[in-house]
């Protein structure tokens, strides 16, 4: 039994799995065989490279891939799902790296430990950490391989009782053909492409649309629609849940929203195709549409969610830069884009349609449950996040999420998402925070007291590491002060700043793109009413297209400029 056992609410669910991967899908469904890497690229140089370098393969293709092959027109395989991740430090992660470190439930211990909220300074609300979340799952899945490295638990754990967390290191496939290195790989592209909604296996994708058809396919209420074909889904393929173009699209109703928002999103647009251009064929609207959704899903995040969090625009797009390689980044996806677990509080709010805010319902109810929501659910799961600040960028994390406690999953005991945070670190050998803090912006912490001007944040590192060069990335990076109007501390703006410019840079297929527009036909621009006006000024995108796909009323978001302001 467990020394302690606290109420879990819905707030839960958003972190448990979405950053961790702590239950990888099942692999005994249709579509296993896609989390397995495939061979080593051959190595090539990017540097100095033209258009005019062209693969030919990349050449004859016409619209974005799913897998992500041929995101960068010069080399097929960067970008692509099943590969290696990018890394900045050229990292070798064949090696569990936890050399003098502290046990990473005890680190957890000393410097995460929370009593009450911390609600953040810049006023970004709960949809903001959702959001990320369905971003996250539109590039990093990594599945687990044999190996073993549980965290040791100390004998007085105040929470836990057990003598270890259970911990098995990411799958992994080397870097290129030539070498001998190997990263964790991702299973999905590294672009920004919605393969969340659509897929990266092509038997999936034909069977979540709608047979001849433009539209993707829904379930009674216009919900997702069920798991009828056996693929595989976590936390299993039975057709009691949903099915999306990811398998984590059940893990929490606040994910299934997101979900659901976009694959509504397709099928609105579809309408407007079959309006617009009646003549063109189903597979051509098809492919439209996808291209409409996902340059509007990357018009919110490069104009209204990214500036949120670093506090300031990104740099001007200049076009597509085939030297630019577009693969996901392990520092990126182990330590930087895991700020979701400190801005969690203990509750996530629903707000009903006369502005009530209804009671937290418990992580027993929510987490993983079958497919059965109801009329008004989303919208009730909206208000709630649009109306609820988040927690500060910190070391802190909620009691609850790092002793959070499975009572409906197998193989699950306690969990610690702060230890499970610094053990990947350590299995996908992400050098420490001085080391990403010099090579994003030119020098070193001497001290803990670089790292943060709050002394009691400083006490706990130095309790916890012996030197501020031991301290972990993720645990840094979590440490830094907040970055003049930025949410987070400087290394961490710049590693965002510097990735998501790859992931625009070095994507062909981008929507700002002159040459491309995303795959987007000109004669669609020309015609569908309002589209260019939508996707090329500076006006706001994201209210407009929660409004046209759910009941939500003008009074449910704040007059604070910003769908993810509070």
């Amino acid at each position: 039994m467990h020394r302690s056992v606290k109420h879990v609410s819905v707030s839960l669910v958003l972190i448990c799995l979405a950053f961790v991967n702590a239950q990888p899908p099942p692999r005994n469904g249709r579509g296993g065989g896609f989390l397995r890497p495939i061979s080593p690229p051959r190595f090539r140089r990017l540097r100095g490279t033209t258009i005019s370098n062209t693969d030919s393969e990349c050449k004859r293709q016409t619209v974005r891939s799913l897998t992500g092959r041929c995101t960068s027109a010069i080399d097929p395989a960067l970008g692509e799902a099943r590969r290696a991740q990018f890394s900045y430090f050229d990292v070798d992660s064949r090696t569990f790296n936890d050399e003098g470190l502290k046990s990473a439930r005890v680190i957890s211990n000393i410097v995460s430990d929370q009593n009450g909220d911390t609600s953040n300074r810049n006023r970004i609300n709960e949809l903001f950490v959702f959001f990320g979340q369905f971003i996250d799952h539109d590039f990093a899945s990594t599945p687990l391989s044999d190996e073993e490295e549980p965290i040791q638990v100390p004998d007085d754990d105040e929470h836990l009782s057990q003598s270890n967390l259970a911990f098995r290191r990411s799958s992994r496939q080397r870097t290129s053909s030539s070498s001998r290195k190997e990263r964790p790989i991702s299973v999905l592209s590294s672009a920004l492409d919605l393969s969340t909604v659509y897929g990266t296996d092509s038997e999936r994708n034909k069977f979540l649309r709608v047979s001849n058809s433009c539209k993707l396919k829904t379930s009674s209420g216009n919900y997702l629609p069920f798991n009828t074909g056996n693929f595989i889904n976590s936390p299993s393929t039975s057709s009691r849940f949903y099915l999306a173009g990811d398998t984590r699209a059940n893990e929490h109703p606040m994910l299934t929203v997101m979900h659901t928002l976009f694959v509504r999103e397709h099928n609105t647009i579809c309408e407007r195709l079959d309006e617009a251009v009646p003549d063109m064929s189903p597979s051509d609207k098809y492919e439209a549409a996808r291209a409409i959704n996902i340059a509007q899903y990357q018009k919110i995040i490069y104009e209204e969610w990214l500036p949120t969090m670093i506090g300031r625009s990104m740099g001007r797009y200049r076009g597509y830069q085939p030297d630019v390689d577009p693969t996901i980044s392990l520092e990126f996806t182990t330590a930087g884009f895991r700020v979701g677990h400190t801005m969690v509080g203990n509750g996530v709010s629903r707000i009903d349609s006369r502005g009530r805010r209804l009671p937290l319902i418990g992580m027993e109810e929510m987490f993983f449950r079958a497919g059965n929501f109801k009329q008004g659910d989303m919208e009730d799961f909206l208000r709630g996040a649009v109306g609820t600040r988040a927690q500060q960028v910190d070391t802190m994390v909620v009691d609850a999420l790092r002793n959070f406690l499975f009572t409906n999953v197998r193989s699950e005991e306690g969990i610690d998402l702060v230890a499970l945070n610094l053990q990947r670190g350590r299995d996908h050998n992400v050098p420490h925070y001085n080391d990403l803090r010099e090579r994003f912006t030119g020098r070193r912490a001497r001290s803990f007291g670089d790292v943060t001007r709050n002394r009691g944040t400083q006490a706990r590192l130095s309790e916890a590491y012996d030197s501020v060069d031991d301290i972990e990335a993720w645990i840094g990076l979590m440490a830094e002060d907040p970055s003049g109007s930025a949410a987070m501390g400087r290394t961490n703006v710049e590693l965002w700043k510097r990735e998501f410019t790859r992931l625009r840079d070095g994507d062909r297929w981008f929507y700002l793109d002159n040459d491309r527009h995303g795959a987007i036909p000109t004669e669609v621009l020309d015609a569908v009413p309002g589209l260019s006006r939508d996707l090329f000024s500076g006006r706001p995108l994201f209210e407009d297209l929660l409004k046209r796909n759910t009941a939500l009323e003008s009074r449910a978001f704040s007059t604070v400029p910003g769908v993810f302001r509070v």
